[in-house]
């Protein structure tokens, strides 16, 4: 077999395995956007600089949940090893271009720290979510806050500055549902499954 050949049968098999994986990272990034976006004219903060910064902070939390819901699902559908896997490969995927189209312009030190933060922030929210008892059903739970959707939505009314204000919570849900729907979030998902 001709090296350029193998070279293109090397390519194409590796992109299988890749091509899914990226896709739901895609499905991340674009699905966390428009969700943060859309959420945008109910922040009404005293400058467009701090609703910019917090629409930042809204989009963040959405893509902690994302990746929460990736790490949910794959640790009871392929086992710890394959979750770690999964999330080590899809992390970087994720943040690297979210931070670098957000803060681009700004110094390599400045972005490293944005990073870091965002690491450390997406880990306490993995740790935070995944102390839920249910991800979206009230069945069997005593408290709303077991609950993962209603956490969330109080995370994300609280960056906006309404934390007690169930409109907005509910707000934040429907946002979250239609934009999983929309970015066909579950079929991305279970797709990237298929080659781990």
């Amino acid at each position: 077999m001709r090296l350029s050949k193998l070279w293109r049968k090397i390519i194409k098999e590796s992109h299988k395995n890749t091509a899914p994986i990226q896709a739901l990272s895609k499905a991340i990034i674009d699905g966390s956007l428009s969700m943060a976006n859309s959420l945008r004219p109910s922040m009404e903060f005293n400058s467009q600089e701090e609703n910019d910064r917090n629409w930042g902070y809204v989009l963040f939390e959405f893509q902690y949940l994302l990746l929460h819901l990736v790490s949910r699902s794959s640790v009871v559908q392929l086992g710890a090893e394959k979750r770690d896997a999964l999330l080590e490969e899809i992390g970087p995927l994720v943040i690297e271009p979210t931070i670098g189209a957000l803060f681009g312009n700004w110094s390599d030190d400045s972005k490293n720290t944005i990073k870091s933060e965002y690491c450390e922030n997406l880990a306490k929210s993995e740790l935070e979510y995944g102390a839920c008892k249910q991800v979206w059903s009230d069945k069997g739970v005593d408290d709303m806050n077991d609950i993962v959707m209603h956490r969330f939505g109080k995370n994300v009314a609280c960056v906006m500055g309404g934390s007690h204000n169930l409109g907005l919570i509910l707000e934040v849900q429907r946002t979250l549902v239609k934009g999983l729907k929309e970015t066909q979030f579950n079929q991305s998902l279970e797709t990237a499954f298929s080659v781990l």
